[in-house]
């Protein structure tokens, strides 16, 4: 059963709806200014005869590159681990002989209870 959004705010739930996305306003407030400040502490290790705006925008591309690398890989271990999670579930709800045994189960959460003690 889904709520339409306009009952939803008459439940009384607007305030913590505006609360969310004000906070998550200044969370990216946040980010965005400490991204200004570590732009601005790095171009400060350029050498000075770069000219700074040259400087910043450099140092901005390569951060942005090797932040977006980093959540690539991030994300990919995270989709690898479900995956694997995922297959090793299957695995474990197989129905037929258990690994400790010689137990017949259906698959059910019984087969954990008895065969992983």
């Amino acid at each position: 059963m889904s709520i339409k959004h306009s009952d939803w705010h008459k439940q009384g739930n607007h305030v913590w709806h505006q609360t969310y996305h004000w906070g998550l306003l200044l969370h990216v407030a946040e980010a965005i200014e400490t991204g200004k400040g570590l732009v601005e502490s790095a171009a400060n290790l350029v050498p000075a005869d770069v000219p700074r705006p040259v400087a910043k925008g450099g140092v901005a591309l390569a951060g942005g590159i090797i932040a977006f690398w980093l959540l690539q890989k991030v994300s990919s271990g995270g989709v690898l681990l479900q995956a694997v999670a995922k297959a090793g579930v299957a695995l474990i709800r197989q129905p037929g002989r258990c690994a400790c045994g010689s137990q017949i189960h259906d698959g059910g959460t019984a087969y954990l209870s008895t065969c992983l003690v």
